[in-house]
């Protein structure tokens, strides 16, 4: 289970951080167990509401999302769009949204140690470099918008639909 690697590696560089895992489904306990975490160490937001997510992210400075296995990516968009900066596998789904950002927030598959090393590179950036991160970030949600989305399928769809009946 990488998470376990990951969190007491990056508890390592940064003695005073304290995670939030949400969405979980399952309890605190399980967690804890499961992470070998001091519960002290974490908060354990089972489940939430779609419109309390805004407000769970306030004060977030980085996000992880070691997925071996992930469709599209939803959630790291979620973050992006509040700014905050996503680290996660080079997979298909994240790699396609982080790819402007690769060097700084991919990381090869099953690289815990790594995955680390860039979780704690942007908690102990400079204001100023975050603040240019949390931009980029921004930017790259922006792509994702639906209504952009669908404006680009409709276009595709009329252009084929042109091209058969010509």
């Amino acid at each position: 289970f990488d998470m376990k690697t990951i969190f007491k590696s990056i508890l390592k560089e940064n003695e005073n951080i304290h995670f939030t895992l949400a969405g979980t489904l399952v309890e605190k306990t399980i967690i804890e167990k499961t992470l070998d975490l001091d519960s002290n160490l974490f908060s354990n937001i089972k489940s939430f509401e779609r419109s309390e997510l805004e407000k769970l992210l306030i004060g977030k400075k980085v996000a992880i999302f070691p997925s071996y296995i992930e469709g599209f990516g939803i959630s790291i968009i979620e973050k992006l769009s509040a700014g905050i900066p996503v680290v996660a596998y080079a997979v298909s789904g994240p790699e396609e949204i982080l790819k402007p950002l690769k060097k700084l927030l991919l990381v090869n598959v099953g690289d815990k140690l790594e995955f680390s090393k860039k979780v704690t590179f942007i908690l102990k950036m400079s204001d100023l470099d975050y603040e240019r991160l949390s931009i980029k970030c921004l930017e790259i949600a922006n792509k994702y918008k639906w209504q952009k989305i669908a404006n680009n399928t409709l276009s595709f769809y009329k252009k084929k639909l042109r091209e058969i009946r010509n």
